[in-house]
This record gives structure tokens, sequence and C-alpha cells, in this order.
């Protein structure tokens, strides 16, 4: 069977990267609902602010805005590099401003970074076993769902497992091309999420222990690369926005601490069990059952090099959810680096179980059940994040506040907190005010206007039963 793999494992990776390619344009052009598409809802509103007010009028560094500005007020993000924010505005400018647009930019980058993964292990071990991690990389939720997600994490990981595609050619065969080549991933990699700097820490790291005594300092070097990295990103920010430390602190502070977004703290057992959920969930018990079993056989090996790439990449995976365990907590994508590490030990385990005829007898029927029970509900569960996509009133109401509103005005509403609503309507919102409340947070002279929806105060049995009936019994008044 491997060898049959060897000799046409290229051929069969095409058909891995066509059937991505159509999973991952499953809903493409659908709007910011479904699960932990708020992510499209900030990083469409920064692309979408740079390209209307331009560099010139705003700079470099992301705004957050989902309204204008007025009466908004600039609300600069330095949280996160600024790459990807970069690269979604000129997909808007070629595409057109559209869901479809921001979510490409994530599709190209997943599919670059299966092709280098496969690049990858083909180079550590062989070609079948290539194929079979980058099959074990590709069919996961984490990757169908999260893969074409308008964040960091696609695009992070292209230019990740580009720079190991060319680290192990690089550790074999040193020469200066190989390593200006890794110079520009690394620096690129940074300016695009913080976990690139907890990856490539562990490749400069273990690789101590890999690379010969004369490549050491080059190896070093690469790490004094990602450090310029990481002054000149902050330089960057901190020239156009004063408050720029300020703010890193704060975020450092919180999602590297035990209170999270949904609960007032968590203790180390909750957070093990969120993780391992998250785990299951997006990346299949297949996978973290085969992961469990082929981490022996994988790091048994004598070659110091496969070691010590399965070990940077499980430090790195397990060293950004445990510093970054409140937003982890929350955001079961983070756990999306851990995919690269799963895939190489599963895929060890599987390789090992068709290559010993005493057991490959009891492991084929076996491995199969175990697929075909993941994949049904690996299908449940990437359906349920797309549902919630489906036939939802909020783009509804957006449209009618902007058709019967103008770009100046401010939107009172007794609806709750819902930014997509916000950024569909391209308005400035105050949500939660009571009628009785509306004339007298009317600020100045400046253009207010109060959008009234009855039946969120009703009864629920009394709702409307249409989004068309819900729509037209909301009322928009003019303030004074």
């Amino acid at each position: 069977m491997f060898k049959r793999l060897k000799l046409h494992s290229n051929q069969w990776m095409i058909l891995v990267l066509v059937v991505m390619w159509a999973l991952l344009l499953l809903y493409v052009n659908m709007p910011w609902l479904g699960h932990h598409d708020a992510n499209g809802v900030w990083l469409g509103s920064a692309a979408r602010n740079l390209l209307i007010y331009g560099p010139s009028q705003i700079g470099l560094v992301p705004l957050l805005n989902r309204a204008p500005i007025p009466p908004d007020l600039p609300n600069y993000y330095v949280h996160h590099p600024p790459l990807i924010v970069w690269t979604t505005a000129g997909f808007d400018l070629l595409f057109g401003m559209a869901e479809m647009s921001a979510r490409l930019v994530s599709v190209f980058s997943t599919l670059i970074s299966i092709a280098a993964f496969y690049v990858m292990c083909r180079r550590l071990y062989d070609a079948g076993s290539g194929l079979v991690c980058a099959i074990l990389y590709a069919f996961t939720p984490m990757m169908i769902y999260f893969g074409r997600m308008p964040d960091h994490e696609p695009m992070s990981l292209a230019f990740l497992m580009l720079f190991g595609a060319v680290y192990v050619n690089w550790v074999r065969v040193p020469t200066p091309r190989r390593w200006w080549w890794l110079a520009v991933l690394v620096i690129a990699a940074i300016w695009t999420s913080w976990a690139c700097v907890f990856v490539i820490g562990a490749f400069c790291f273990f690789g101590l222990w890999t690379v010969r005594p004369k490549q050491r300092l080059a190896l070093i070097g690469l790490g004094v690369v990602m450090l310029l990295a990481i002054i000149a990103l902050l330089a960057f920010y901190r020239v156009q926005y004063a408050a720029t430390f300020d703010d890193l602190i704060s975020a450092f502070n919180w999602r590297t601490s035990t209170v999270s977004e949904v609960s007032d703290s968590f203790t180390f057992v909750e957070f093990a069990v969120e993780t391992t959920v998250h785990v299951v969930a997006g990346g299949t018990m297949a996978l973290l059952i085969l992961t469990l079993i082929g981490i022996i056989p994988a790091l048994r090996v004598k070659n110091r090099l496969q070691q010590t790439t399965i070990l940077a990449l499980a430090a790195s995976g397990f060293a950004y959810i445990l510093v970054f365990r409140s937003a982890s907590y929350v955001h079961d994508y983070y756990k999306i680096y851990l995919i690269p590490f799963m895939a190489i030990t599963a895929a060890c385990a599987v390789v090992t179980a068709y290559r010993n005829r005493r057991i490959r007898r009891f492991a084929q029927p076996a491995l199969t059940s175990l697929f075909i029970v993941s994949s049904i509900s690996a299908a449940v569960i990437i359906n349920s994040w797309y549902a919630k996509t489906r036939d939802d009133i909020v783009v509804d109401i957006a449209n009618y506040i902007a058709a019967n509103t103008d770009k100046t005005d401010t939107v009172m509403t007794n609806l709750f907190d819902n930014p997509p609503l916000e950024y569909y309507a391209f308005r400035k919102m105050v949500w939660d005010v009571k009628l009785e409340d509306a004339n007298r947070k009317a600020v100045g002279n400046k253009p207010a206007v109060y959008f009234y929806c009855p039946w969120l105060d009703a009864p629920e049995n009394e709702h409307p039963p249409t989004t068309a009936e819900a729509i037209a019994a909301c009322q928009i008044t003019k303030m004074p």
C-alpha cells in the first residue's frame, strides 16, 4: 500500500487539495453569524476602514470601528500584528468588499499550509508518510471550518509550515539562500500572529540539539531576526498610536489570566476539560487516539531532526494555549496550532500499524471503524457550526437601519449589543436604551435616531412569527 502511495503521492496530494478547496468554499459568502464568525466582523471592519479612509487619514494601525468615523471615535487595535488586515483589505479591493473576499485570504492560506506541511513531512520521512500526515492535518473540523475563518491562524500556519519545509532542508544542507528564505518567513510570520513567536522560538531552541555546531550561530541568528521583527512591529505601532504599550499590557494580563469572557474564573481542571473538548471536536477523536498511540514510535526513532521537529511543534502548541489560557478557554480555534504535531504523531501510528505485518490484520479494520465514526461526528460538528449562519434576522434589520438612517446618525435602540448588526448597518449604535431614556441620552446637537422594536419587550409567545413582520413592527424616530 505505502509503496503505491510513495509512487503517486504527488497526484494524491493534488486530489487532497482539490477536495479541501471544495470544502473550504462551503458557505464562503455567508454573513458573519456562525460559530466564532465575530472574527470576520472585526477583521472586515478593520479592512473596510483602511479602504474607506486610507493610510493618509488613519495610518496603518488597524481600526476596529464598525461605524463611520465620526460619529464613532477611532478604536485602534494593537493586540495582534497587522498583516492579516492589510491582506484582507487587498482582497476586498480586488474582489469587492464581501465575506467571500475575506474568507478567501484564509482559504488560500490553508491550502498553502497543507501543501507545505506535506512537503515538510515528506522531507522528514518519505512521500507515503508525508501524504498520510497531510490527510490527517487537512480533514479535520479545525481545518475545514477554521481554515476559512478570517483571522490570524490560517495565514500564520501557512508561513509556519513553509518555514518548517525550508528548515528541514536547511538543517540537512545549509546554504545562505535557504537561511535568507527562513529569515524572510520569520519576519512575515511575526507580523501575522503572536503564535508564530512560540513556534519559531521552539524551532530555534530545539534546533540547537539538531544542527551541526557550525550551524548553531546561524540558528541563533534566526532567533535574533525574530526579536528584531517583534521590536520593529512594536515600534511601528507605537509611532502611530501612543497608547500601544498600555493596551498590549492590559490585553496580555487579561489573556493570561484565569478569568474568561464566559465565566468569572476557571480552575486548571476546568481548563483541561475544556481544552480536551475543543481538541476532540476540532481534531476528531480518531486524531486524538492515534496521537496518543503514535507519540512513542514517533519519538523513539534515532533521527534527531524528526524528534526535535515533533518536540518543537508540540511544545509551541501547548505553550501557546497555556500562556494565553483565558482566550484559549473560550476560543476553540487556538488549538489549531496542535494539529501539525498531532497529525505527524498520528501518521506515525498509522504507518507503523500498516507496516507491521503482525498487527496489520487487526489494525486495518480498527482504523477503518475509527475513521468512519470520527468522520460522521466531524460532519455533525461542522454542520452545527455552519447552521448558525442561516435564517438570521440580524442582516435584515441592519439593512433596514442602513436604508432609513444617515451615516452621520447615532442609532439608539432597545436591542442588545450585536457587533454583526452594527457592522452590516454601518451605523454607530447605542445598545439597550429604553424608550423612556432615549431623549435623555441624545447628546447635544449630534444627529440621532431611536430604533425601537416592541417585540423585544413583549413575552416570547407574542413575538412576530416572521422576519418581515418583526422588522415592520419596529419604528425609527428622529430625536430632537
